[in-house]
């Protein structure tokens, strides 16, 4: 479907193919396993690991090795930089260079891609009219490794809340160790606990002004612990917005939704986002 919008599609540093940068300083790791893409994008319903996951239904194909559509999608992946902490740095510049380059833009990003809009958000937030986040994979404080919905999957990450590099807080703080936290709620497979600021509460001054909003489908991983993205968000006072796909009428969505056989209705969410967010 069409709506008429120009769309740039930036790729992350270290990670496009033909990538012209000096690797030197971007350590790479693999993009995903058959295994990881399996349990956690294409048939979470056959892990069972989470009881949403029954629920999945969109993906076109078995969602298993062997399958045209599986192995198709699998090639695609290539391998990704574990040290986004140089890649951080590159994508703010090179991103708010860009955008003083095309004027305020709205940010769409997938998964690990949202940790690029909010380091925009905070570096030019002038120039971004709206961070858009389908399945954003940037939990406070923690990662789930591959996925992984079990606590054995989680491990210490993003030390500045949702970003690896440094974001203005207010109070200001210069490091990110002034920021203390706890883990919060009853951790079960269909909601998962997480990590909330305790003791002085830190804003997020610069990204609260631009508009924010995450994306999640009913059957995903992401439905049992993206809450904790709004949550923290909230608590250090952007107005985040979560729009839980099922709440519209769109059902059935794993992680890759916008690859799924009803990614025109998710579309459609998106862009009526976007117009009563001009």
């Amino acid at each position: 479907m069409d709506y008429g919008y120009q769309v740039y599609i930036v790729d992350q540093t270290s990670v496009g193919r033909g990538s012209s940068e000096n690797l030197n300083d971007y350590v790479m790791r693999i993009g995903s396993t058959a295994e990881i893409t399996e349990k956690g994008f294409t048939a979470p319903e056959l892990t069972n690991a989470y009881p949403q996951s029954q629920e999945h239904t969109q993906w076109p194909g078995t969602g298993v090795r062997g399958d045209p559509i599986f192995d198709a999608f699998e090639s695609t992946f290539i391998p990704l930089t574990s040290n986004l902490t140089v890649q951080e740095l590159s994508m703010r510049s090179a991103g708010c260079q860009l955008l003083s380059l095309i004027g305020p833009s709205f940010l769409v990003s997938h998964s690990i891609g949202a940790l690029h809009p909010l380091l925009l958000s905070n570096d030019c937030p002038q120039l971004v009219a709206g961070n858009i986040n389908l399945e954003p994979g940037n939990i406070p404080f923690q990662s789930y490794v591959g996925n992984a919905t079990s606590s054995v999957g989680r491990t210490s990450a993003r030390p500045w809340g949702m970003t690896n590099t440094y974001v203005t807080y207010e109070p200001a703080i210069s490091s990110s160790s002034e920021l203390t936290y706890e883990l919060v709620g009853d951790d079960t497979p269909a909601n998962r606990s997480c990590y909330m600021q305790t003791g002085t509460i830190h804003k997020l001054t610069e990204i609260a002004k631009v508009k924010y909003v995450a994306l999640t489908g009913s059957a995903s991983p992401h439905i049992t612990y993206e809450h904790c993205v709004i949550d923290f968000l909230q608590q250090a006072g952007v107005a985040a917005e979560w729009i839980k796909l099922a709440d519209k009428g769109i059902t059935g969505n794993g992680h890759f939704g916008y690859l799924e056989k009803n990614s025109p209705q998710i579309a459609g969410v998106v862009h009526d986002w976007i117009q009563a967010n001009c």
